[in-house]
């Protein structure tokens, strides 16, 4: 019995079944201080892009304090570049958006001029920067806002030509001076063209803080857009919308920035915005983070939880529900994967209720969910020291890119998060289960051993788990089918001549060697028996043979019998008659083939004799035998000297010398055809015997 053995190794994705995040790697990005990324997309292919802020000295050259930081590096984690940018004050990034012309504009803020910074109107304003990825430079930067605190929380790219800014203002000059606070920071939101240059700025508020968070394209066509943020207002823009100390704000606004409707929900205490998705008709949802339960908020499930809120395209509530558990949860990210379904990025605390898994302190959580709020999967990622989420993106493969900061060097962290906290970046894989097929054969009798598990006849199919086998670490399940192929056995039995001979596999079979059995390969490469069973018929001979000589007038006659062989015997005599009997014959040399059922066949050659006078032919002092194998002549009187071989055209073939009283030829050794036989008696008269070969 043979075995086998086959080891999968798979790479491909083929059937989704049931779907877990799995970690392909975690990486740290950063210097020797103070690293944090907000924002991350993937820009092509090959390149993902990551902002925020760093104050490391040893990666891009810092300027002062906190720097603009973009980071930029393969879908591998492979460092591609990181570049910085700002004044001697403090800069960050809070979004960028890439044009149609592939360069960026980073979007953020500033509180000191000089370097990069060219112009600073108050204590901090809108920073926005022209970015060239593919050779890391700078293009151009513009400060915008007023003499007091102007910030960007959003950049959102509507059409060429046109990038809508949102964040807030506490300014009442300078580039909002058309639209200047109502009170505390208002909400701001400017359109820029793809160099910087401000087409419109426009504020919306009461007489308490505002801010805006998060812009949406509202249609799929049309220039709406829809802004989300926080309030804590119930006057002039919010007149009437106050749900308690901080609401959150859904804004739906056109590219001209004139308000289509505005609605608050919440709770009577802080509710705070993470983010938005846009359903289209089906309305959208919002992530928050709520701490105070009553109003639209339900009754808490720890300290602060997730929460989540459905609304229609018009901004009315339909639903709302808590996520969390007994400690802190907080909303950061979500956006909708290619199925349908919600990713969601946020922090935990929490190890009960909604939430299965801490590994100390703050978490990164991830989480799945459908539309209606069910959670499909869930998992923690992060280390003993403390974790915060950024941001996420998608990659071109269905990877998720998070981005992070982190205090933690365990567990999910790399051990050279030294420097804390760090630009934490994590490749997370959605396992959806890589289902395939696999066949292999075997022969009957043997067993092939797929994955550590036996298969042969009996036992011809399974389904096998390969734990992290594909490219990205899923798990893989093989339906394995194996196909049992036959031996074979096969016969040769056949009946040949007496005196034949036969090759099969390179084996001469006779009748001293006529069985014998052979161990081929099939057409599967199993085994093969080929048993080889030769019969030998008896050997065809002359029983017996009466001639009738010739009385001058054509009557001589020949009759032959034979045995041996297998009946029904055929007779072909040379001159045409066929049977057994050869009559009204002339004094001369016939000759006869003969053969049997299995075209064995014999020659014979007779001489018919003359009653009158001599004849050309052998006298009756001389005898003759002709076989299958030899020809002998023997002289009955004198001695024969030698003889002569001759062919029809007259050429000797055999010239030898008896000095005896007979001699035979070997037929095999003469040629074919009509023959003449001279040969010399000892008195010295020449003889002659003509034959056919």
């Amino acid at each position: 019995m043979k075995k086998y053995l086959i080891v999968f190794c798979l790479c491909g994705i083929n059937l989704v079944l049931t779907a877990q995040p799995n970690k392909v790697w975690s990486k740290i990005f950063g210097g020797n201080n103070s690293d944090v990324c907000t924002t991350i997309s993937q820009y092509n292919d090959t390149m993902l892009i990551a902002a925020g802020k760093s104050a490391s000295t040893n990666v891009g050259g810092n300027k002062g304090a906190d720097d603009f930081m973009v980071c930029q590096f393969r879908p591998n984690g492979d460092q591609i570049r990181i570049k910085t940018f700002g004044g001697p004050q403090i800069e960050q990034i809070s979004s960028y958006v890439t044009l149609a012309n592939g360069n960026l504009i980073l979007g953020g803020f500033t509180n000191g001029k000089g370097s990069d910074v060219s112009n600073l109107y108050g204590l901090t304003d809108i920073w926005v920067v022209g970015y060239n990825p593919h050779t890391g430079t700078k293009l151009w930067e513009k400060s915008i806002g007023g003499t007091n605190n102007d910030q960007c929380n959003d950049l959102f790219y509507l059409e060429p030509g046109r990038v809508f800014i949102a964040g807030h203002t506490k300014s009442l000059d300078k580039d909002v001076v058309a639209s200047p606070t109502k009170g505390g920071n208002d909400v701001l939101i400017t359109s820029i063209d793809e160099n910087g240059a401000i087409i419109k700025a426009f504020t919306f508020g009461g007489t308490k803080d505002e801010t805006a968070k998060k812009i949406l394209r509202s249609d799929a066509f049309g220039g709406q857009m829809l802004v989300f943020g926080e309030s804590e207002s119930n006057d002039m823009d919010f007149n009437g919308l106050s749900k308690g100390k901080k609401d959150i704000f859904i804004l739906k606004i056109n590219r001209n920035i004139n308000k289509v409707f505005l609605t608050t929900i919440g709770g009577p205490g802080d509710d705070l915005f993470g983010d938005a998705i846009n359903l289209g008709d089906n309305g959208m949802i919002i992530f928050g983070t709520v701490a105070t339960p009553g109003g639209q908020v339900d009754s808490l499930k720890g300290a602060k939880d997730i929460w989540m809120a459905k609304l229609d395209k018009n901004g009315v509530l339909e639903w709302t529900k808590n996520i969390g558990g007994k400690n802190d949860e907080t909303s950061v990210k979500a956006q909708l994967d290619k199925d349908g379904n919600i990713i969601f990025l946020g922090n935990s605390n929490s190890r009960d209720q909604d939430i299965t898994g801490n590994y100390g302190g703050s978490d990164v959580l991830l989480m799945k969910l459908d539309t209606s709020g069910t959670i499909l999967w869930q998992k923690n990622y992060g280390g003993t020291a403390g974790d915060n989420a950024g941001a996420f993106c998608f990659g071109t493969d269905g990877s998720v890119y998070v981005v992070s900061q982190s205090f933690s060097i365990n567990n999910d962290l790399p051990a050279n998060n030294t420097a804390a906290p760090d630009f934490w970046t994590l490749k997370v894989f959605e396992c959806t289960a890589v289902e395939s097929n696999h066949t292999s054969s075997v022969c009957i009798g043997d067993t092939i051993l797929i994955n550590g598990r036996k298969y042969y006849s009996g036992f011809e199919s399974g389904v096998d788990t390969l734990k992290r086998s594909t490219i990205n670490g899923c798990d893989s399940i093989v339906h394995v089918t194996v196909i049992v192929n036959p031996s074979s056995i096969n016969q040769i039995v056949d009946t040949l001549c007496y005196d034949d001979s036969v090759r099969i596999n390179n084996v001469v079979f006779t009748r001293q060697n006529p069985i014998q059995t052979f161990k081929l390969s099939n057409q599967y490469g199993c085994d093969s028996f080929l048993l080889v069973d030769l019969l030998f018929n008896s050997e065809l001979l002359l029983k017996d043979s009466i001639i009738t000589k010739d009385d001058g007038n054509g009557t001589g006659c020949i009759t032959i019998e034979m045995e041996g062989g297998c009946q029904p015997y055929s007779y072909h005599w040379n001159n045409g008659v066929s049977g057994p009997l050869n009559c009204n014959l002339v004094t001369g040399v016939y000759t006869v083939e003969v053969k049997d059922c299995l075209g064995c066949t014999k020659i014979y050659t007779f001489k018919v004799g003359t009653t009158v006078g001599n004849n050309n032919g052998i006298p009756e002092p001389f005898q003759y035998l002709v076989t299958n194998e030899k020809i002998l002549v023997q002289s009955n009187l004198e001695s024969i000297v030698s003889y002569e071989l001759i062919s029809s055209d007259g050429r000797i073939i055999q010239s030898r010398s008896v000095r005896n009283a007979h001699f035979e030829l070997i037929r095999s050794d003469i040629p074919r055809g009509w023959l003449n036989l001279n040969f010399k008696l000892k008195n010295g008269q020449i003889r002659q015997f003509s034959f056919v070969n």
